[in-house]
């Protein structure tokens, strides 16, 4: 079972899709365990997860 957790630098640019930064370079620090999707907020994680991943578990 993953555990969500921040990414140092080097995580972060092993990630596909760059340095896990958006359109606004902010960086993308929480990723979901169940697909490909990041986010800047542990909120915005969780909310995700139960909305496109319905019954899977949410580590908190």
């Amino acid at each position: 079972m993953s555990e969500i957790r921040e990414l140092d630098e080097d995580e972060l640019e092993n990630i596909s899709g760059g340095k896990g930064e958006n359109k606004a370079g902010k960086k993308k620090k929480y990723f979901c365990q169940y697909c490909t999707k990041s986010y800047e907020k542990e909120t915005d994680l969780k909310k995700h997860i139960k909305s496109a991943h319905p019954g899977e578990p949410v580590i908190y």
